[in-house]
């Protein structure tokens, strides 16, 4: 069977990455850091922007700072990266806590989102489903890091 996975060599780049734009994402979401950087300001054709208080404009050229968008990158490509190469002995045990841990993630990250649901409002649920991009990534990694270490863990008692 094909897997699509990276390569190992992959791992601890997208561990970087991932570790760095989750960082800087807390930091300037929870601790008013100012995660812009001025050079980054550019103009860039978008296909839908909703200024505030005027009204939706579509296929516009605007400006903006695109450290967000940069952060946000390298989350979803660390991550991406970082849980997704293969390990340096794939088999199918790994195989195997790799899709229980992504189904794992799944069912726990639309269980938050769906109590979100009933539990937040306004601005607090957008927020909720922003991070929802990050959560089912960030989940996935720590089921399978965690499941992982209990396999090496058993393996050394015996």
């Amino acid at each position: 069977m094909k897997n699509y996975l990276f390569p190992n060599k992959y791992k601890k780049a997208g561990l970087l990455l991932f570790i760095v734009g989750f960082t800087l994402f807390i930091m300037g979401l929870f601790f008013n850091v100012d995660v812009e950087l001025s050079f980054l300001d550019i103009r860039m054709p978008v296909i839908m922007t909703n200024p505030l208080f005027s009204e939706r404009q579509y296929f516009q050229m605007v400006e903006t700072n695109i450290s967000i968008h940069l952060i946000i990158l390298s989350i979803i490509i660390g991550g991406l990266m970082f849980g997704f190469s293969k390990e340096r002995i794939e088999d199918e045990l790994i195989s195997d806590i790799r899709k229980s841990s992504l189904i794992w993630a799944i069912y726990f990250n639309y269980s938050i989102l769906i109590l979100s649901l009933f539990f937040l409002a306004d601005f607090d649920m957008l927020m909720m489903t922003v991070f929802n991009v990050f959560t089912l990534l960030l989940f996935f990694i720590i089921r399978f890091e965690w499941k992982k270490h209990q396999l090496k863990t058993a393996s050394h008692e015996e």
